[in-house]
Protein backbone atom coordinates (compact mmCIF):
# COMPACT_ATOMS: atom_id res chain seq x y z
CA UNK A 1 0.00 0.00 0.00
CA UNK A 2 0.92 3.67 -1.34
CA UNK A 3 1.21 6.73 0.78
CA UNK A 4 2.30 9.84 -0.16
CA UNK A 5 2.45 12.87 2.58
CA UNK A 6 4.88 16.14 2.14
CA UNK A 7 6.13 14.59 -0.60
CA UNK A 8 7.84 11.25 0.90
CA UNK A 9 6.52 8.25 -0.54
CA UNK A 10 6.43 5.38 2.19
CA UNK A 11 5.37 1.76 1.86
CA UNK A 12 5.43 -0.32 4.54
CA UNK A 13 3.91 -3.48 3.47
CA UNK A 14 3.66 -4.77 -0.52
CA UNK A 15 1.80 -7.99 -1.39
CA UNK A 16 3.80 -10.31 -3.62
CA UNK A 17 1.88 -11.57 -6.81
CA UNK A 18 1.17 -15.20 -5.10
CA UNK A 19 -0.15 -12.39 -2.42
CA UNK A 20 -2.01 -10.46 -4.55
CA UNK A 21 -5.49 -12.63 -4.58
CA UNK A 22 -5.44 -12.47 -1.19
CA UNK A 23 -4.99 -9.40 0.07
CA UNK A 24 -7.39 -9.23 2.54
CA UNK A 25 -5.66 -12.43 4.26
CA UNK A 26 -2.31 -10.71 4.02
CA UNK A 27 -3.51 -7.38 5.54
CA UNK A 28 -4.91 -9.27 8.59
CA UNK A 29 -2.07 -11.64 9.49
CA UNK A 30 -0.49 -8.45 9.34
CA UNK A 31 -2.72 -6.26 11.92
CA UNK A 32 -2.70 -8.97 14.09
CA UNK A 33 1.08 -9.24 13.89
CA UNK A 34 1.17 -5.58 15.31
CA UNK A 35 -1.31 -5.10 17.49
CA UNK A 36 -1.33 -8.45 19.23
CA UNK A 37 2.21 -9.39 18.83
CA UNK A 38 1.35 -12.70 16.69
CA UNK A 39 4.33 -14.47 14.89
CA UNK A 40 3.76 -16.68 11.89
CA UNK A 41 7.35 -17.58 12.32
CA UNK A 42 8.15 -21.45 13.48
CA UNK A 43 10.39 -21.94 16.21
CA UNK A 44 12.74 -24.87 15.82
CA UNK A 45 16.03 -23.12 17.12
CA UNK A 46 14.61 -19.85 17.95
CA UNK A 47 12.28 -16.69 17.32
CA UNK A 48 13.48 -14.20 15.14
CA UNK A 49 10.45 -11.78 14.79
CA UNK A 50 10.75 -8.63 13.20
CA UNK A 51 9.22 -5.70 15.33
CA UNK A 52 9.33 -2.86 13.99
CA UNK A 53 10.45 -0.90 11.39
CA UNK A 54 10.57 3.35 11.26
CA UNK A 55 12.10 5.59 8.13
CA UNK A 56 12.38 9.24 7.60
CA UNK A 57 14.09 11.70 4.76
CA UNK A 58 15.76 15.22 4.45
CA UNK A 59 17.12 17.55 1.77
CA UNK A 60 20.18 19.74 1.78
CA UNK A 61 20.70 18.15 5.46
CA UNK A 62 24.15 16.77 7.29
CA UNK A 63 22.13 14.26 8.60
CA UNK A 64 18.26 12.13 8.27
CA UNK A 65 16.36 11.03 11.10
CA UNK A 66 13.76 8.58 11.53
CA UNK A 67 10.21 10.84 11.79
CA UNK A 68 9.05 8.36 14.31
CA UNK A 69 10.37 6.79 17.59
CA UNK A 70 11.32 3.17 18.21
CA UNK A 71 11.25 0.75 21.67
CA UNK A 72 13.95 0.13 23.59
CA UNK A 73 14.61 -3.37 24.20
CA UNK A 74 17.54 -4.80 26.04
CA UNK A 75 19.05 -7.94 23.47
CA UNK A 76 16.71 -6.66 20.15
CA UNK A 77 18.97 -6.10 17.48
CA UNK A 78 18.73 -2.57 15.53
CA UNK A 79 19.77 -2.69 11.85
CA UNK A 80 19.96 1.22 9.87
CA UNK A 81 19.87 1.19 6.53
CA UNK A 82 20.96 4.84 4.72
CA UNK A 83 21.13 6.01 0.98
CA UNK A 84 21.75 9.18 -0.26
CA UNK A 85 21.86 11.10 -3.68
CA UNK A 86 24.62 11.56 -4.73
CA UNK A 87 26.78 8.95 -3.10
CA UNK A 88 27.43 10.59 0.54
CA UNK A 89 29.63 8.12 3.52
CA UNK A 90 27.82 7.86 6.75
CA UNK A 91 29.98 9.38 9.34
CA UNK A 92 27.84 7.57 12.39
CA UNK A 93 25.07 6.62 13.22
CA UNK A 94 22.96 7.49 17.22
CA UNK A 95 19.80 7.32 18.99
CA UNK A 96 18.15 5.14 21.68
CA UNK A 97 21.59 5.78 24.00
CA UNK A 98 22.92 2.57 21.92
CA UNK A 99 26.39 2.44 20.10
CA UNK A 100 26.12 1.71 16.76
CA UNK A 101 28.53 -0.36 14.76
CA UNK A 102 29.01 0.27 10.36
CA UNK A 103 28.20 -3.45 8.93
CA UNK A 104 28.41 -2.91 5.39
CA UNK A 105 28.03 -0.04 2.42
CA UNK A 106 27.88 -0.39 -1.18
CA UNK A 107 27.60 1.90 -4.07
CA UNK A 108 25.49 1.89 -7.53
CA UNK A 109 27.02 0.37 -10.57
CA UNK A 110 27.22 3.58 -11.94
CA UNK A 111 28.42 5.80 -8.32
CA UNK A 112 24.63 7.47 -8.50
CA UNK A 113 23.74 6.04 -4.72
CA UNK A 114 24.86 3.84 -2.51
CA UNK A 115 23.73 1.77 0.54
CA UNK A 116 25.02 1.57 4.08
CA UNK A 117 23.62 -0.20 6.93
CA UNK A 118 24.37 -0.08 10.73
CA UNK A 119 23.55 -1.98 13.63
CA UNK A 120 22.90 -1.53 17.60
CA UNK A 121 21.88 -3.92 20.36
CA UNK A 122 21.70 -3.84 24.10
CA UNK A 123 23.06 -6.25 26.45
CA UNK A 124 20.12 -8.56 27.24
CA UNK A 125 19.53 -8.15 30.82
CA UNK A 126 20.71 -4.80 31.54
CA UNK A 127 18.89 -1.12 31.80
CA UNK A 128 17.10 -1.39 28.47
CA UNK A 129 17.38 1.53 26.15
CA UNK A 130 15.48 4.69 26.03
CA UNK A 131 12.73 4.60 23.39
CA UNK A 132 13.40 7.53 20.48
CA UNK A 133 14.61 8.25 17.00
CA UNK A 134 17.86 7.09 15.20
CA UNK A 135 20.00 9.71 13.22
CA UNK A 136 22.45 9.06 10.69
CA UNK A 137 25.40 11.74 10.55
CA UNK A 138 26.89 12.35 7.05
CA UNK A 139 30.88 13.37 6.25
CA UNK A 140 29.27 15.99 4.21
CA UNK A 141 25.04 16.89 3.24
CA UNK A 142 23.82 15.09 0.26
CA UNK A 143 21.04 16.28 -2.02
CA UNK A 144 18.41 13.72 -0.53
CA UNK A 145 18.96 11.37 2.08
CA UNK A 146 16.14 8.26 3.73
CA UNK A 147 16.89 6.01 6.40
CA UNK A 148 14.73 2.66 7.57
CA UNK A 149 15.47 1.42 10.91
CA UNK A 150 14.25 -2.10 12.24
CA UNK A 151 14.01 -3.74 15.04
CA UNK A 152 14.12 -7.69 15.58
CA UNK A 153 13.90 -10.06 18.76
CA UNK A 154 14.90 -13.16 19.01
CA UNK A 155 18.43 -12.55 17.91
CA UNK A 156 21.90 -14.22 19.64
CA UNK A 157 22.80 -12.20 22.47
CA UNK A 158 26.24 -11.97 20.85
CA UNK A 159 27.66 -11.79 17.59
CA UNK A 160 23.53 -11.49 16.00
CA UNK A 161 25.20 -10.63 12.43
CA UNK A 162 26.44 -13.89 10.34
CA UNK A 163 27.30 -13.38 6.93
CA UNK A 164 27.09 -10.06 4.60
CA UNK A 165 26.88 -9.44 1.24
CA UNK A 166 27.29 -6.73 -1.09
CA UNK A 167 26.07 -6.10 -4.54
CA UNK A 168 25.22 -4.08 -7.59
CA UNK A 169 24.44 -3.85 -11.33
CA UNK A 170 27.99 -5.03 -12.01
CA UNK A 171 28.48 -7.92 -9.63
CA UNK A 172 28.37 -9.51 -6.23
CA UNK A 173 30.92 -8.37 -3.15
CA UNK A 174 34.44 -7.11 -4.70
CA UNK A 175 33.16 -7.52 -8.43
CA UNK A 176 30.09 -4.46 -7.87
CA UNK A 177 32.61 -2.10 -9.30
CA UNK A 178 31.35 1.48 -8.60
CA UNK A 179 31.59 2.35 -12.34
CA UNK A 180 31.02 1.29 -15.78
CA UNK A 181 27.74 -0.47 -14.81
CA UNK A 182 24.05 -0.81 -17.13
CA UNK A 183 20.79 -0.31 -14.91
CA UNK A 184 18.86 -2.78 -14.54
CA UNK A 185 15.25 -3.98 -12.74
CA UNK A 186 15.82 -7.17 -10.84
CA UNK A 187 18.61 -8.38 -8.10
CA UNK A 188 19.65 -12.00 -6.76
CA UNK A 189 22.27 -12.64 -5.11
CA UNK A 190 22.94 -15.69 -2.69
CA UNK A 191 23.84 -15.19 0.71
CA UNK A 192 24.40 -18.44 2.73
CA UNK A 193 23.55 -18.84 6.09
CA UNK A 194 25.37 -20.26 8.89
CA UNK A 195 22.54 -21.51 11.30
CA UNK A 196 19.10 -22.81 11.36
CA UNK A 197 16.08 -20.50 11.71
CA UNK A 198 18.16 -17.91 10.31
CA UNK A 199 16.85 -14.79 9.39
CA UNK A 200 17.79 -12.57 6.12
CA UNK A 201 17.57 -9.03 5.90
CA UNK A 202 18.17 -6.92 2.53
CA UNK A 203 18.34 -3.35 2.37
CA UNK A 204 18.25 -1.99 -1.32
CA UNK A 205 19.11 1.32 -2.70
CA UNK A 206 16.55 1.82 -5.53
CA UNK A 207 16.30 5.66 -6.23
CA UNK A 208 12.80 6.52 -7.88
CA UNK A 209 11.95 3.02 -8.70
CA UNK A 210 8.94 0.86 -7.16
CA UNK A 211 10.35 -2.48 -5.20
CA UNK A 212 8.82 -5.59 -5.16
CA UNK A 213 9.96 -8.31 -2.73
CA UNK A 214 11.08 -12.03 -3.98
CA UNK A 215 9.61 -14.83 -2.97
CA UNK A 216 9.19 -16.06 0.32
CA UNK A 217 10.11 -12.37 1.53
CA UNK A 218 7.90 -9.67 3.53
CA UNK A 219 8.82 -5.75 2.44
CA UNK A 220 9.30 -3.91 6.00
CA UNK A 221 9.55 -0.51 4.79
CA UNK A 222 10.12 1.19 1.36
CA UNK A 223 10.65 5.44 1.21
CA UNK A 224 11.58 7.69 -0.96
CA UNK A 225 11.74 11.11 -1.13
CA UNK A 226 11.41 12.41 -4.88
CA UNK A 227 13.59 15.41 -6.12
CA UNK A 228 13.91 14.68 -9.84
CA UNK A 229 17.42 13.50 -10.78
CA UNK A 230 18.79 13.30 -7.13
CA UNK A 231 15.57 11.06 -5.82
CA UNK A 232 16.86 8.53 -2.94
CA UNK A 233 14.94 5.46 -1.55
CA UNK A 234 15.59 2.17 0.43
CA UNK A 235 13.36 -1.09 0.55
CA UNK A 236 13.79 -3.60 3.28
CA UNK A 237 12.97 -7.22 3.04
CA UNK A 238 13.64 -10.23 5.19
CA UNK A 239 12.73 -13.82 5.37
CA UNK A 240 13.42 -16.49 7.58
CA UNK A 241 15.48 -19.71 6.63
CA UNK A 242 14.70 -22.97 8.24
CA UNK A 243 17.88 -24.71 7.33
CA UNK A 244 21.26 -23.32 6.74
CA UNK A 245 21.49 -23.48 3.14
CA UNK A 246 22.80 -20.78 0.62
CA UNK A 247 19.27 -18.32 0.14
CA UNK A 248 18.66 -16.14 -3.32
CA UNK A 249 18.39 -12.39 -1.73
CA UNK A 250 16.03 -11.09 -4.63
CA UNK A 251 13.91 -8.47 -5.68
CA UNK A 252 12.65 -6.32 -8.57
CA UNK A 253 11.88 -2.89 -9.33
CA UNK A 254 9.19 -1.37 -12.11
CA UNK A 255 11.85 -0.06 -13.75
CA UNK A 256 15.91 -0.26 -14.60
CA UNK A 257 17.90 1.48 -12.34
CA UNK A 258 21.41 1.98 -10.80
CA UNK A 259 20.98 0.37 -7.69
CA UNK A 260 22.73 -1.03 -4.69
CA UNK A 261 22.28 -3.84 -2.45
CA UNK A 262 23.70 -4.91 1.40
CA UNK A 263 22.04 -8.13 2.72
CA UNK A 264 23.17 -10.07 5.56
CA UNK A 265 22.34 -12.76 8.16
CA UNK A 266 20.79 -12.61 11.42
CA UNK A 267 21.35 -15.21 14.25
CA UNK A 268 18.65 -16.63 16.14
CA UNK A 269 19.09 -16.81 19.98
CA UNK A 270 18.00 -19.50 22.40
CA UNK A 271 14.61 -20.76 21.81
CA UNK A 272 11.88 -17.78 23.21
CA UNK A 273 8.83 -17.55 24.68
CA UNK A 274 6.42 -14.40 24.63
CA UNK A 275 4.47 -12.87 27.04
CA UNK A 276 1.85 -10.31 26.07
CA UNK A 277 -0.34 -8.34 28.48
CA UNK A 278 -3.29 -6.36 28.01
CA UNK A 279 -4.88 -4.09 30.15
CA UNK A 280 -8.99 -3.26 30.76
CA UNK A 281 -9.68 -0.21 31.88
CA UNK A 282 -7.51 2.54 32.42
CA UNK A 283 -3.72 2.12 33.55
CA UNK A 284 -0.48 0.20 32.79
CA UNK A 285 1.43 -3.12 33.37
CA UNK A 286 5.27 -2.61 33.26
CA UNK A 287 7.64 -6.18 33.41
CA UNK A 288 10.81 -6.67 34.53
CA UNK A 289 12.92 -7.84 32.93
CA UNK A 290 11.38 -5.90 29.90
CA UNK A 291 10.92 -7.01 26.75
CA UNK A 292 8.12 -9.75 26.17
CA UNK A 293 10.63 -11.92 24.86
CA UNK A 294 12.16 -14.65 27.65
CA UNK A 295 13.95 -17.67 27.45
CA UNK A 296 11.69 -20.51 29.06
CA UNK A 297 11.20 -20.69 32.88
CA UNK A 298 12.43 -16.88 33.53
CA UNK A 299 10.65 -15.48 36.32
CA UNK A 300 9.09 -11.85 35.11
CA UNK A 301 7.42 -9.37 37.58
CA UNK A 302 4.46 -7.29 36.58
CA UNK A 303 3.72 -4.36 38.28
CA UNK A 304 0.38 -3.17 37.51
CA UNK A 305 -0.38 1.09 37.80
CA UNK A 306 -3.80 2.21 37.32
CA UNK A 307 -4.33 5.82 35.89
CA UNK A 308 -6.06 8.79 38.40
CA UNK A 309 -9.47 7.77 38.80
CA UNK A 310 -8.75 3.67 38.95
CA UNK A 311 -8.12 0.80 40.87
CA UNK A 312 -6.03 -2.30 39.92
CA UNK A 313 -9.02 -5.35 40.27
CA UNK A 314 -6.50 -8.16 39.33
CA UNK A 315 -5.11 -10.95 36.73
CA UNK A 316 -6.78 -12.85 34.42
CA UNK A 317 -5.52 -15.17 31.47
CA UNK A 318 -2.32 -16.87 32.23
CA UNK A 319 -2.25 -15.18 36.28
CA UNK A 320 -4.77 -15.03 38.67
CA UNK A 321 -5.23 -13.25 41.58
CA UNK A 322 -4.69 -9.27 42.48
CA UNK A 323 -1.28 -9.55 44.18
CA UNK A 324 0.60 -6.39 42.73
CA UNK A 325 3.69 -6.94 41.99
CA UNK A 326 3.16 -10.32 40.81
CA UNK A 327 5.94 -12.80 39.41
CA UNK A 328 5.28 -15.41 37.29
CA UNK A 329 7.67 -17.90 35.43
CA UNK A 330 7.51 -18.03 32.03
CA UNK A 331 7.70 -21.47 30.73
CA UNK A 332 5.75 -21.10 27.47
CA UNK A 333 3.83 -18.07 25.30
CA UNK A 334 1.62 -16.41 28.18
CA UNK A 335 -1.09 -13.78 27.41
CA UNK A 336 -2.12 -12.09 30.72
CA UNK A 337 -4.85 -9.22 31.21
CA UNK A 338 -4.89 -6.16 34.14
CA UNK A 339 -7.90 -5.51 34.66
CA UNK A 340 -8.53 -1.71 35.91
CA UNK A 341 -11.72 -0.52 37.49
CA UNK A 342 -12.83 3.14 37.87
CA UNK A 343 -12.94 4.43 41.36
CA UNK A 344 -16.27 5.42 43.23
CA UNK A 345 -16.33 9.48 43.85
CA UNK A 346 -14.92 10.71 46.48
CA UNK A 347 -17.28 11.13 49.31
CA UNK A 348 -17.69 13.93 51.79
CA UNK A 349 -18.87 14.51 55.22
CA UNK A 350 -21.11 17.87 56.26
CA UNK A 351 -21.49 18.43 59.64
CA UNK A 352 -23.56 21.17 61.22
CA UNK A 353 -22.83 22.68 64.83
CA UNK A 354 -25.62 25.16 66.50
CA UNK A 355 -25.21 28.13 68.48
CA UNK A 356 -28.59 29.20 70.70
CA UNK A 357 -31.76 27.29 70.72
CA UNK A 358 -32.46 26.02 66.74
CA UNK A 359 -32.27 23.44 64.12
CA UNK A 360 -31.02 22.89 60.63
CA UNK A 361 -32.27 20.49 58.28
CA UNK A 362 -30.54 18.91 55.06
CA UNK A 363 -31.87 18.42 51.72
CA UNK A 364 -30.25 16.03 50.70
CA UNK A 365 -30.21 14.47 54.10
CA UNK A 366 -27.41 11.67 54.07
CA UNK A 367 -24.96 14.09 56.09
CA UNK A 368 -22.35 12.15 53.65
CA UNK A 369 -22.31 12.91 50.04
CA UNK A 370 -20.67 11.89 46.70
CA UNK A 371 -18.26 15.03 45.38
CA UNK A 372 -19.93 17.40 43.62
CA UNK A 373 -23.35 17.06 45.99
CA UNK A 374 -25.37 20.53 46.18
CA UNK A 375 -27.27 20.34 50.03
CA UNK A 376 -29.94 23.09 50.70
CA UNK A 377 -29.33 24.02 54.79
CA UNK A 378 -32.78 25.11 56.06
CA UNK A 379 -32.11 27.03 59.86
CA UNK A 380 -35.59 26.93 61.95
CA UNK A 381 -35.24 29.00 65.78
CA UNK A 382 -36.60 27.52 68.66
CA UNK A 383 -39.00 29.37 70.22
CA UNK A 384 -38.01 32.89 72.05
CA UNK A 385 -35.29 32.78 69.46
CA UNK A 386 -34.40 33.95 65.75
CA UNK A 387 -31.82 32.84 63.30
CA UNK A 388 -28.65 34.95 63.24
CA UNK A 389 -26.42 33.75 60.63
CA UNK A 390 -24.02 30.72 59.16
CA UNK A 391 -20.18 30.01 60.01
CA UNK A 392 -17.65 28.02 59.45
CA UNK A 393 -17.78 26.99 55.67
CA UNK A 394 -20.64 29.13 54.85
CA UNK A 395 -21.14 33.36 55.63
CA UNK A 396 -24.59 35.32 55.68
CA UNK A 397 -27.32 35.04 56.87
CA UNK A 398 -29.55 33.81 53.53
CA UNK A 399 -32.32 30.64 54.32
CA UNK A 400 -32.23 28.15 52.98
CA UNK A 401 -29.20 28.32 51.45
CA UNK A 402 -27.12 25.90 49.44
CA UNK A 403 -23.30 24.35 49.93
CA UNK A 404 -21.39 22.32 46.91
CA UNK A 405 -19.75 19.73 48.40
CA UNK A 406 -16.26 19.48 47.10
CA UNK A 407 -14.53 18.73 50.58
CA UNK A 408 -15.53 17.84 54.27
CA UNK A 409 -17.44 20.45 55.58
CA UNK A 410 -18.74 22.05 58.78
CA UNK A 411 -21.21 24.63 58.86
CA UNK A 412 -22.54 26.59 62.31
CA UNK A 413 -25.69 28.07 62.36
CA UNK A 414 -26.31 30.79 65.20
CA UNK A 415 -29.48 31.60 66.85
CA UNK A 416 -29.98 34.25 69.42
CA UNK A 417 -32.55 35.11 72.16
CA UNK A 418 -34.90 37.43 71.33
CA UNK A 419 -35.81 40.67 73.91
CA UNK A 420 -38.61 40.88 76.23
CA UNK A 421 -41.43 42.73 74.31
CA UNK A 422 -44.50 44.73 75.75
CA UNK A 423 -47.99 45.37 74.54
CA UNK A 424 -48.80 49.14 74.20
CA UNK A 425 -52.17 50.01 74.68
CA UNK A 426 -54.41 52.74 73.89
CA UNK A 427 -57.87 53.80 74.38
CA UNK A 428 -59.53 57.64 73.53
CA UNK A 429 -62.62 59.23 75.29
CA UNK A 430 -64.34 61.11 72.93
CA UNK A 431 -64.42 61.47 69.57
CA UNK A 432 -60.50 61.24 67.61
CA UNK A 433 -57.67 58.76 67.14
CA UNK A 434 -53.72 57.67 68.08
CA UNK A 435 -51.32 56.61 65.84
CA UNK A 436 -47.94 55.00 66.97
CA UNK A 437 -44.85 55.50 65.64
CA UNK A 438 -43.35 52.73 64.95
CA UNK A 439 -47.10 50.62 64.71
CA UNK A 440 -48.10 47.68 65.91
CA UNK A 441 -48.58 47.90 69.33
CA UNK A 442 -46.20 45.33 70.42
CA UNK A 443 -42.66 46.23 71.07
CA UNK A 444 -39.57 45.03 72.33
CA UNK A 445 -38.06 46.10 75.60
CA UNK A 446 -36.76 49.65 75.67
CA UNK A 447 -38.72 50.62 72.22
CA UNK A 448 -39.83 54.40 72.02
CA UNK A 449 -42.97 54.85 70.52
CA UNK A 450 -44.25 58.03 69.19
CA UNK A 451 -48.00 58.61 69.92
CA UNK A 452 -49.71 61.61 67.91
CA UNK A 453 -53.54 62.29 69.13
CA UNK A 454 -55.80 63.25 66.10
CA UNK A 455 -59.49 64.65 67.36
CA UNK A 456 -62.49 64.34 65.30
CA UNK A 457 -64.24 67.40 64.18
CA UNK A 458 -65.81 69.56 66.94
CA UNK A 459 -63.65 67.95 69.12
CA UNK A 460 -60.28 69.33 70.98
CA UNK A 461 -57.38 67.02 71.92
CA UNK A 462 -57.71 67.29 76.06
CA UNK A 463 -54.92 65.24 77.44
Amino acid sequence: MNCTENHVIARRLRATPAQAGNLTTLLSAFILAVIFGTTPISDAFGQIVHQESRTGTSSGSITVTTSASLSGVSGQLYLAAISTRPKVSVSSVSGLGLTWTFVKSKCGGRNTTSIEVWMAQAPSGGVPPSSGLATATFASAPTTAVIAVSRYSGVAASNPVGNVISGNVNGLNAAGACSGGTDGNSYSFNLATTINDAFVYSAAAIKDRLHTPGAAYTERAEIQIPNGATTSGVAIEDRTVAAASAVAVNGSLDGAVDWALVALEIKPGPPQVQLTVDTVGSGTVTLNPPGGFYSPGTAVTLTATPAAGFQFSGWSGDLGGSTNPATIGVNSNMNITATFTALPPPQYSLTINTVGSGSVTLNPAAGTYDAGAVVTLTATPGAGFQFSGWSGDLSGSTNPTTITMDNDKTVAATFTELPPQFTLAVNTSGSGSVTLDPPGGTYNSGTVVTLTATPASGFEFSG
